[in-house]
């Protein structure tokens, strides 16, 4: 297994300037890596972050590659960067770039046995920022627990949040906030996180983004009953409980009558949140998009529910939502089969006006890029 990157033009053919015939794969380990997240610098070149298995652990990895599709030897060694945080698994879960260029890096290191939260920052050069925690690198536990975080983003003050979820006796909704040098923020929540619980026991958060005015949303799911339901939390600055969204700060939505998953959200310029993921129809998981209003209610212009396998056992599971230039949406998602045994897909949904444009922040698994969508 190695990373793979794919870039396609706009009108969904993939762009054959890019890598070869549009694709990349890169090895880095001696067997399995695997690339989770992607976000575009500045200058144009891209960066993946994930894992790799070196000599028998798991390490985070970052491989970074010119705007063509190349390996950018500039960074790290032949433009591919491993670090061990712990001494067994080290998973690389989300990648955002900060404004002075340096690439900071959100996972989980096993500790004991135990998963916690594990932040690295690099220099753009791929070398350690030892300016930032311990040599570069910052744990945290949460909860006596497994502690798992999925999505980073930096805010425009240099704070950096991270959200996920945390075992606190049931499993909930996690969110840290750290200073620019790596300290917990003792400001926010309590000593610098908070959890929430939504459900009655399984809620795990894996998308977050910053509003305009500061208030922090965190999307993922929540077992509600006996199925797992589409959820939204959104806290103050302070990390509190946001009480004018949705019920106490927090909103569900059951789509299908089975599993609903929400794994990626983005924030529109007029406040709307898209939150993109699947849901089970029948017998089937589908794509599917939501979209809420500032508030935290649904929008009843916005409705997609999007069936690509037909009958059978076919799983669509949707994650990174963007949108392109003329804020038409995509969706994407791994279905059944060519692209190493299995075909990528991308959904455009055409309902948009001038008002739904989206602010991407970089914290994505896949962003548009001159007119492109990168897909990592």
């Amino acid at each position: 297994d190695d990373f793979a990157l794919i870039r396609y033009n706009t009108d969904g053919s993939l762009d054959t300037s890019f890598g070869t015939g549009g694709m990349v794969t890169t090895p880095i380990g001696t067997s399995h890596d695997y690339g989770r997240s992607v976000t575009v610098q500045a200058d144009g070149k891209i960066v993946i972050a994930g894992s790799a298995l070196i000599g028998g652990t798991w390490d985070c990895s970052l491989v970074r590659y010119n705007s063509d599709g190349s390996l950018d030897g500039t960074f790290g060694i032949g433009g591919k960067v491993t670090t061990a945080i712990g001494t067994y698994s080290d998973w690389g879960m989300s990648v955002t770039i900060q404004s002075d260029g340096k690439i900071v890096l959100g996972g989980s290191t096993d500790v004991g046995g135990i998963e916690d939260f594990a932040l690295v920052r690099y220099h753009a050069d791929g070398s350690l920022d030892t300016s930032f925690g311990m040599g570069g690198k910052v744990i945290t536990a949460i909860s006596a627990g497994q502690d798992w975080p999925n999505s980073v983003t930096v805010q425009p003050d240099g704070k950096i949040v991270i959200a996920g979820s945390a075992s606190t006796g049931t499993n909930d909704f996690a969110l840290v906030r750290y200073n620019a040098d790596g300290s917990l923020d003792t400001s926010f929540g309590s000593g610098g996180w908070v959890t929430t619980a939504i459900g009655e026991s399984w809620d795990y958060g894996q998308s977050v983004t910053v509003q305009p005015d500061g208030k922090i949303v965190v999307g993922g799911y929540a077992m509600i009953g006996s199925t797992y339901d589409l959820a939204l939390v959104r806290y103050n600055a302070d990390g509190a409980l946001d009480n004018s969204f949705g019920t106490g700060g927090r909103v569900t939505t059951a789509i299908g009558t089975g599993t609903d998953w929400g794994l990626d959200i983005l924030l529109q310029n007029d406040g709307k949140i898209v939150v993109s993921g699947y849901a089970r129809i029948g017998h089937n998981d589908d794509f599917a998009l939501v979209r809420y209003n500032a508030d935290g209610s649904l929008d009843a212009r916005f409705d997609l529910v999007n069936t690509l396998g037909g009958s059978g056992s076919y799983t669509e599971n949707g994650s990174p939502v963007v949108l392109d230039s003329n804020a038409q949406i995509f969706d994407v998602e791994m279905s059944s089969t060519s692209f190493s045994g299995a075909t990528l897909t991308l959904v455009r949904n055409g309902e948009a006006s001038a008002q739904d444009l989206f602010s991407a922040t970089g914290t994505l698994g896949a962003l548009t890029q001159g007119g492109s969508l990168v897909v990592g």
